[in-house]
């Protein structure tokens, strides 16, 4: 009797260790512990702010934050050697059916809206550049300034993996390669140091890398020639992932007409050029558009909306041909500067841990007011576009 009930103790014993033991294990929680992000190399000085910022409003919460180019930063999270990160662009299409092949499951969200910036010595008075020039310049086909003091063009850009390369080389050089007189630096940093010091020099970087060095680099105005440009339709996505995912068109492209934009929608899905997009509903009320697009089971929402914007993009007519545009917020949001481009959040991670807490606070108030300080534009949170009008590149 004794012994049964020396038996009992122990069992009882045992149970409440094992029990507190349960107890002190760490409950995951999106504002405590320590998640890796790898961020492209041209967003760094902005991000590594966020992730400063979010340790200092959850000091519990810490964000290692990483600085690569673009591509690798995609191998590693392909290679789920990390799990979260933040690019200068989206996936690209290469990438889209490698991770869709895989069924490597992944959400990713749309941040800020950021740009490229031409930048060129300070000593250079003269800071328009049409976009044929800019062309010929980047592929060697020009090689001495025609205006100001002459003298060889010094071409600076970054590394064959970044994103600056990827999207500058597709949006002006028409995918072809930089051309030999090019001179390629491993950082954004770096260019901006040799811009500042040569007066022949011009060179590509993302908008954060210029907070502070506004006496230090002039940037460049953008467009001229028959330049007009190009409007899109105003789209978010709504739902969450496999479960009734759907883009929402809110705004139709300017000069377009609602129900002929509507019909349009419809032709692109009959032809498959959508084929993502299993219905279109026009649910407008009055002056209020809403245009929604059915999504299939699976599909990436973001590449759909690329697509979308591919398709149905028109240019400005209301504006005159050939002005110039820097990239002050206003005009990368309108996207009125040629080189605007958007900043995307990645992440792998199916917990709701510190990593996705980092996401979420990037994308309220706090991070997009983060965004707003460091020259780029929200694009989670509503903008006032009166609030944005100056052509000063912060």
């Amino acid at each position: 009797m004794v012994r049964n009930s020396a038996g009992l103790v122990l069992t009882v014993f045992l149970l409440l260790l094992v029990a507190a033991s349960c107890d002190q294990q760490p409950t995951l929680t999106t504002t405590r512990g320590t998640a890796r992000v790898e961020c492209d190399e041209s967003l760094f000085p902005v991000m590594q702010f966020q992730a400063e910022d979010f340790h200092n409003t959850y000091p519990e919460g810490r964000i290692n934050i990483r600085s690569v180019e673009a591509r690798e930063a995609v191998v590693n999270f392909v290679n789920d050697s990390i799990r979260v990160i933040a690019l200068g662009r989206s996936f690209n299409k290469e990438e889209l059916n490698y991770l869709k092949n895989a069924n490597i499951e992944y959400e990713g969200y749309k941040v800020a809206y950021d740009a490229i910036a031409v930048i060129i010595n300070r000593q250079r008075a003269d800071s328009t550049l049409r976009l044929t020039e800019l062309d010929s310049i980047f592929s060697s086909t020009l090689t001495q300034w025609r205006t100001g003091k002459r003298g060889p063009i010094d071409t600076y850009v970054g590394d064959v993996n970044s994103s600056t390369d990827e999207l500058f080389r597709t949006m002006i050089l028409d995918k072809r390669p930089f051309g030999r007189t090019v001179t390629r630096l491993k950082t954004s940093e770096s260019i901006v140091e040799e811009v500042a010091k040569d007066p022949n020099a011009i060179g590509i970087v993302g908008l954060s890398w210029l907070r502070g060095h506004d006496q230090d680099v002039r940037v460049c105005r953008l467009g001229g020639g028959t330049y007009r440009p190009v409007v899109r339709a105003k789209a978010i996505i709504e739902g969450v992932k496999n479960n009734q995912q759907r883009i929402v068109i809110t705004e139709t492209p300017l000069q377009t007409e609602r129900s002929a934009f509507v019909v349009r929608l419809k032709e692109l899905v009959g032809n498959k050029a959508l084929n993502s997009v299993s219905s279109v509903r026009d649910e407008s009320e009055g002056e209020r558009v809403r245009i929604v697009l059915d999504l299939e089971p699976s599909v990436d929402p973001d590449e759909v909306l690329n697509s979308l914007h591919h398709f149905t993009q028109a240019v400005d007519m209301t504006l005159v041909a050939g002005q110039y545009f820097s990239p002050a917020q206003a005009h990368v949001l309108r996207k009125y500067y040629p080189l605007s481009r958007e900043v995307y959040m990645y992440t792998r991670e199916v917990r709701r841990d510190v990593g996705y807490g980092f996401i979420a606070y990037v994308k309220d108030r706090k991070g997009q007011q983060n965004f707003l300080n460091h020259g780029l534009v929200p694009a989670t949170t509503p903008v006032r576009i009166v609030g944005l009008t100056s052509d000063k590149v912060q």
